[in-house]
């Protein structure tokens, strides 16, 4: 399959249409069983002809494919996600040496938190708060969770603090 791309050197012409940031920014080859996707932003609604352009078997294919670009289009909403995941892929493409450029660390930051993805640089928690009533003042009930796999009490709280705790198991023994 690598040996034979179905089309190389593959361009589009978005006939005026208003699109930016498409990604990848270097279209690959095609190949068999395997789609080749592009992901955009476009601006306001538009109707237009796409018009891709490649090689195949070393001679020129053009195909020319009418598009819709509605206003809004509220069951698509996952492909703004889609669009930025590819982007902060790019961004990390970037600075693959990881000598963390402000710039793009900033631009991957943004990304993560405006679209709700899990970036290098963003994380998500899941914190439970119960509140209890039982006819007195609401009270805040903090749940313990068990230490992950592989961590050591004394590595995230440090040696003095486990002795201390050690200390107080013992003497609170009979």
């Amino acid at each position: 399959r690598v040996q034979n791309p179905l089309l190389t050197d593959i361009q589009v012409d978005w006939g005026g249409l208003q699109v930016a940031d498409v990604y990848p920014k270097q279209i690959p080859d095609l190949f068999s069983a395997k789609p080749l996707v592009l992901t955009g932003k476009y601006n306001g609604s538009g109707r237009g002809t796409i018009r891709l352009r490649g090689k195949q078997a070393g001679q020129t294919l053009t195909r020319e494919i009418q598009v819709d670009f509605p206003a809004s289009a509220s069951q698509h909403d996952v492909l703004a996600t889609l669009w930025a995941r590819t982007k902060i892929d790019d961004l990390t493409m970037q600075d693959p040496g990881n000598a963390e450029r402000l710039d793009l660390r900033e631009s991957i930051t943004a990304l993560g938190l405006q679209y709700r993805l899990m970036t290098q640089y963003t994380s998500f928690v899941a914190v439970e708060e119960k509140i209890i009533t039982d006819g007195t003042t609401p009270r805040r009930v903090e749940v313990p969770v068990e230490m992950p796999e592989g961590v050591s009490y004394e590595g995230v709280f440090g040696k003095e603090r486990d002795e201390q705790k050690k200390m107080a198991y013992s003497t609170a023994m009979p």
